[in-house]
């Protein structure tokens, strides 16, 4: 019988992205920063008090120009752009430490071996490598560190059984069961309405925004950057939408 995914096993610390593509999406969310500011940036709506006096006409563009834009209503969005793609990577880094049974040198890598009193991480130690999905291979720089490098391993927190094998150490991972996959998904569905939420709440800030910086200005200005706004925040809820799908996808293709 398949030993079942130790709880530690789903690690919450790597610094891997779970999959290039959204750090992609997030690139290109960002190089169109400066559109969407020019996007929301608003007509003048205002105009100027007409005087009974004649004035020169060069006099009277300046103080129309002045006029119009000490009065134009300007929203900057990118705040609050910011505040969605940090919920966004934040869901990433998460998403990367739900391990399946898919063997992954970052696994290992960073657990702190004790070297004849001196410190250091396993891959310090050894190239770590993917030998198979299920074996990680640790292939020693010096063979003499073999039994501090499965100590170290054994100690950890993730409930692993390395073995000896002279000039390497064999890292053996079990396999999950479907109970482990199911407890996964709910974890993932969890982290992805957390983003979601924190997106929502950036959306509000930036409405309450425009709100007050369109007080008294052009109706119609004010809906048009309404919803230009509700379009960033539909795509970064997209965007999650998007990573939920994938690390589901992922999950259940383990499945023992």
């Amino acid at each position: 019988m398949q030993a079942a995914m130790p709880a530690a096993y789903i690690s919450r610390t790597s610094k891997t992205a779970c999959c290039s593509t959204p750090s992609r999406v997030l690139q290109r969310i960002t190089r169109k920063a400066k559109a969407w500011r020019l996007l929301f940036k608003c007509r003048p709506y205002a105009g100027v008090k007409k005087s009974g006096k004649h004035k020169p006409v060069e006099e009277s563009e300046d103080e129309d120009a002045a006029a119009a834009e000490a009065q134009e209503p300007e929203f900057d969005p990118i705040p609050y752009q910011r505040l969605m793609e940090q919920a966004v990577e934040h869901l990433m880094h998460e998403l990367s430490g739900v391990r399946t049974g898919r063997a992954n040198p970052g696994l290992i890598e960073n657990i702190p071996v004790d070297a004849s009193g001196e410190h250091m991480p396993v891959k310090a130690c050894g190239t770590v490598t993917v030998r198979n999905p299920q074996l990680l291979v640790v292939s020693l720089y010096d063979a003499g560190l073999g039994a501090a490098v499965v100590k170290a391993i054994r100690n950890s927190p993730l409930s692993l059984n390395p073995t000896n094998e002279g000039s390497e150490v064999l890292v053996k991972l079990p396999r999950v069961t479907k109970d482990t996959i199911e407890k996964m998904i709910k974890l993932v569905a969890a982290e992805a309405e957390g983003a979601q939420q924190s997106i929502r709440r950036a959306r509000q800030k930036g409405m309450e925004a425009i709100k007050k910086a369109f007080k008294g200005a052009s109706a119609d200005d004010k809906k048009r950057t309404e919803k230009e706004f509700q379009k960033l925040h539909d795509q970064f809820v997209a965007d999650v939408e998007r990573l939920t799908k994938m690390k589901d996808a992922e999950l259940r293709e383990h499945v023992s």
